[in-house]
């Protein structure tokens, strides 16, 4: 939904800050520990991405919270899965991981499918889906090896 609102260029700068968003949320789960050089590293990159992004002339608000709740929530989900597979008494191997998490993927994928609902779906699903499932094969290997590099 982002995209609709904001310009790639922008949002990609956006996604700079999601080191610092899985770094504040893995200082608070514990997984990291801040320190004075590390805080210095934060700053010179929240000032290089905000002198960045505030030349954007045509800025969204509604585009801005889209893009940016969606980091928060993929930022957990990265934390998440450090937690669970490093330290949270599972011991899952990548493929468990995977399996794990993406119920709850669908879930809220579905929350968001069902809230934008828009008729026409059904048809570009039956126009699209020679593009849409090799997507959702290569996204299912991106999960696998997030979970493996984890």
């Amino acid at each position: 939904q982002a995209y609709l609102y904001c310009n790639v260029t922008f949002l990609q700068f956006m996604k700079e800050a999601n080191v610092i968003i899985a770094f504040l949320i893995s200082c608070a789960a514990g997984l990291q520990e801040m320190s004075g050089v590390r805080l210095g590293i934060l700053v010179w990159i929240i000032m290089g991405s905000a002198m960045a992004v505030s030349g954007e002339v045509h800025f969204v608000l509604h585009g801005f919270l889209f893009q940016a709740v969606s980091q928060l929530a993929e930022c957990m989900r990265v934390v998440m899965g450090e937690v669970v597979l490093k330290g949270g008494g599972l011991n899952l191997d990548p493929l468990s991981y995977t399996l794990l998490i993406a119920p709850a993927c669908l879930g809220y994928l579905l929350v968001g499918v069902a809230a934008t609902w828009n008729p026409a779906i059904p048809q570009a699903l039956a126009i699209w889906w020679p593009y849409i499932l090799p997507n959702a094969c290569l996204a299912f290997v991106m999960n696998l090896l997030v979970a493996t590099i984890i």
